[in-house]
């Protein structure tokens, strides 16, 4: 995982960190590795540390980027989450 997306993770989810975590890992392993970076960041985006929020992504199967930007606020349209957390200056 790389360091900004745990940051971010650590800052919007507070005490329910670890289990946001163990859901963006579980997401990892169901699409066997295939969600990126991006994805990942657009879901904690949306998720604003809401754990029910990761957790519906996954029973979902919502994966693909442009679904999960459109389950979050328009503004989420206006961000590129190919740019680390710090670039996109949310850290």
């Amino acid at each position: 995982m790389k360091t900004d997306i745990y940051q971010k993770i650590v800052q919007d989810f507070g005490n329910n960190s670890k289990q946001a975590i163990e859901l963006i890992l579980e997401i990892d392993a169901h699409t066997k590795g295939l969600i990126s970076d991006e994805t990942t960041r657009a879901m904690i985006f949306v998720a604003n540390g809401n754990v029910d929020t990761l957790s519906k992504f996954l029973s979902n199967g919502i994966f693909r980027i442009d679904d999960i930007i459109n389950h979050g606020p328009k503004m989420a349209k206006e961000y590129d989450f190919k740019k680390t957390f710090h670039q996109l200056k949310m850290l």
